[in-house]
């Protein structure tokens, strides 16, 4: 997957091509570090010559090819579910309404 991003917030792209099996390729930039950890080869988004290399050292090694398709499966392992991320935002709506309540 080819991700020549500047700006992004979280989508859902990357966890998608790691669950599907694919390489991803994208902007060396924290918010896809964060997400990616040691699962992507990065590259400067500003820089063609940055951009074809990575491309280039991802479609010329199967080695390495198969090694990025490894770590995005770990990678997803840090992800937490749906579950964990709906029970935090009840605590934080629970302790925003405790918060409100105890003004009065």
């Amino acid at each position: 997957m080819f991700m020549p991003t500047l700006l992004e917030c979280f989508s859902a792209t990357y966890p998608e091509a790691m669950k599907m099996g694919i390489p991803i390729v994208t902007s060396d930039l924290p918010f896809a570090r964060s997400i990616c950890g040691d699962a992507a080869v990065y590259f400067d988004p500003m820089s063609p010559q940055s951009i074809g290399e990575a491309i280039y050292s991802l479609a010329n090694n199967n080695s390495l090819y198969k090694e990025y398709i490894a770590r995005g499966w770990k990678q997803l392992l840090t992800f937490e579910s749906a579950k964990t991320r709906a029970q935090k935002y009840i605590e934080i709506l629970e302790k925003l309404y405790e918060a409100d309540h105890s003004k009065s």
